[in-house]
């Protein structure tokens, strides 16, 4: 009867008996390539990964990365990431009754979903009807895009550290909240509690013998059709010169919507004024104005609510204005001749 008893390449074996011969057995070749994802997430499971066949191997030994999970004694293993897997090397190596190979190795990254935001930066207190008020956040290393949450009524879109927001006429008070995001998923986020101001109601003026008066007791601030009239700021206000007056009520830090606007005739020029027709008023299609007396050239202007002059032109004896075109309210008519102006208020229907 014959035996067979291995040989391992690089051992001299003498004095068999008679009778048994021996066999010769190499080491495992040289691990390949591992084939696999490189990158993968915390809490990833079931990633395959896997090695050519190895010559002379009989099995396989992996080792694998911190909280990197699986066994596996062929040329291929399924990995698990836990939640503590860290980045590291994953190796194999062939191995037989002679020994092991040279193994193989491949850098694994293994990544989480991004760190907190920081603080939110920005306006904590605003209005409705508020546009454009900005937001950022310091940039999140792993972040590769960020996820906006706005409070109800409050409109915004971005990927982005920074946002801006408009705030609508229905908005209320609440969180603006931020979260990275990347491959791995969305981390924990960031919150700044906003407080969002209602508007004042819209107020109302009306005309009081000289003064002007708004319904509304505070916070009031006067404008005329050049803009803001400093130091205008209470309920009632005695203008002192020709033109449209409104009011803007702040509460909160926030405007109301302007007023209604009245136009004011401060003086008239008894001369010019006795001289001068204007009818029908209120007016429909044609406005007539009527002169007596007058030698000098004499023009017309037609002004609208906000100051802009709609019609004008040069008087006659008796002049006929087009009118049907015009929106109805009020407006004034000023009448210039040479140094003398007259402003009139008239009505369209």
């Amino acid at each position: 009867m014959q035996f067979y008893k291995n040989i391992c390449d690089g051992y001299f074996i003498f004095g068999f008996p008679a009778g048994i011969k021996g066999i010769q057995v190499s080491l495992p070749a040289n691990a390949g390539s591992i084939l696999g994802s490189a990158s993968e997430c915390i809490g990833q499971d079931s990633v395959i990964y896997a090695v050519p066949t190895i010559t002379n191997a009989t099995s396989y030994i992996w080792t694998l990365p911190t909280g990197a999970l699986g066994t596996s004694t062929t040329n291929n293993i399924i990995v698990n990431y836990s939640g503590s897997a860290v980045s590291g090397n994953m190796t194999v190596e062939g191995n037989n009754t002679c020994g092991f190979g040279t193994s193989s190795s491949l850098a694994l990254t293994v990544n989480g979903t991004p760190e907190s935001p920081g603080t939110i930066s920005g306006h904590t207190n605003v209005c409705q009807g508020q546009n454009a008020v900005s937001y950022t956040v310091p940039a999140i290393p792993t972040a590769t895009s960020y996820v906006w949450i706005l409070p109800t009524g409050a409109t915004g879109s971005s990927t982005t550290n920074s946002i801006k927001v408009n705030y609508g006429p229905s908005a209320v008070s609440g969180g603006i909240e931020v979260y990275g995001q990347n491959t791995c998923g969305i981390g924990n986020g960031s919150i700044l509690e906003i407080a969002v101001n209602s508007l004042p109601n819209t107020p109302t003026i009306i005309e009081n013998g000289n003064t002007l008066q708004s319904d509304d007791v505070n916070g009031n601030q006067w404008y005329n059709q050049s803009g803001l009239i400093p130091d205008a700021t209470n309920q009632d206000y005695t203008p002192s010169v020709n033109g449209n007056y409104y009011v803007i009520v702040t509460g909160s830090g926030c405007s109301s919507a302007p007023s209604n606007t009245i136009s004011v005739i401060t003086g008239l020029n008894e001369d010019l004024n006795k001289s001068i027709k204007i009818y029908p008023n209120p007016v429909k299609d044609e406005l007539i104005i009527e002169m007596t007396n007058q030698t000098e050239k004499t023009s017309y202007e037609i002004i609208n609510s906000m100051g802009q002059i709609v019609i004008n032109g040069c008087l006659n004896e008796k002049t006929t204005v087009q009118t049907s075109n015009l929106a109805s309210g009020v407006y004034l008519i000023k009448i210039t001749n040479g140094k003398t102006v007259e402003l009139n208020k008239i009505v369209k229907e």
